[in-house]
């Protein structure tokens, strides 16, 4: 099992959270391309591949948040396709493994009586979509070792989520990332889906969460750790201690007693 950061926003550079990673005795990253240095354009005019030597640390990449690859606009799907095959490109390059992505709620009509998510309404169509992307997927990543993971986001419980879901595990390529602090935000009802597909769990973000509020530090919220370590198989290959301070980092390594990691902090 290995142990990764996420991007730190108060750390400026690609380079500065390499060495912050290496000197906390981590082992990887997890570039999260929202950010406007973590774009592929912008990683292609550096040489990540001379940096991971220098710090010996590895690299996952979080795809933007507003990756939405089942759109019902053609041209917004298109351009979701064609960022996800720069990112494949970029990944074959640096030896990144794991590609992490969330699903979509999409667009909802709010009425007096209900709230009516267009992706359930014309779900015919969004599972379409979803095919279509399935077979993108496996196109990119024919012949690599690359394997992408979905992330639970509050969504799993919704149906045509699930129909998703079902339907990009069908292939190979495609794993699970189980997020236990959105699992723990959204009520617990995520686990519902995740469980089911237990043995697809590859990548976990492990973070706390307590009052609705999440990504805090381990040890600090209602999670419960033996349940989560209990569950996470032999085939999950990486863990992102996802609190988004350097601070939080360092307090959820001391609550899951890798201190010993640590080489100068």
């Amino acid at each position: 099992m290995k142990y990764g950061m996420p991007t730190l926003i108060e750390l400026s550079g690609l380079e500065n959270n390499m060495k912050m990673c290496k000197a906390l005795g981590l082992e990887f990253i997890e570039l999260n391309m929202n950010v406007p240095e973590y774009q592929v354009h912008m990683l292609n005019t550096l040489d990540v591949n001379a940096l991971k030597k220098k710090y010996g640390v590895e690299l996952t990449m979080h795809l933007p948040e507003n990756f939405y690859f089942a759109d019902f606009n053609p041209s917004m799907r298109s351009a979701a396709f064609d960022i996800f095959a720069q990112t494949v490109e970029f990944a074959k390059e640096t030896g990144v493994e794991v590609l992490n992505m969330h699903m979509h709620t999409g667009t909802f009509f709010t009425t007096p009586a209900e709230k009516i998510y267009l992706q359930q309404a014309y779900k015919e169509d969004y599972l379409k979509n979803v095919a279509a992307f399935r077979e993108h997927v496996e196109t990119c990543l024919e012949g690599s070792s690359i394997t992408l993971c979905i992330e639970n986001a509050c969504d799993f419980h919704h149906d045509f989520i699930k129909e998703a879901v079902a339907q990009l595990l069908e292939s190979n390529h495609i794993q699970l990332t189980w997020d236990t602090g959105h699992n723990a935000k959204g009520k617990y009802k995520d686990q519902l889906l995740i469980f089911d597909y237990e043995d697809r769990i590859k990548h976990v973000h492990l973070h706390d969460c307590a009052f609705g509020s999440d990504h805090l530090p381990l040890g600090t919220g209602e999670l419960c750790m033996d349940m989560v370590l209990s569950r996470i198989t032999d085939k999950c290959e990486r863990v992102v201690l996802e609190s988004k301070t350097l601070d939080a980092v360092r307090r959820s390594m001391i609550h899951l007693d890798v201190r010993s990691r640590q080489v100068a902090v």
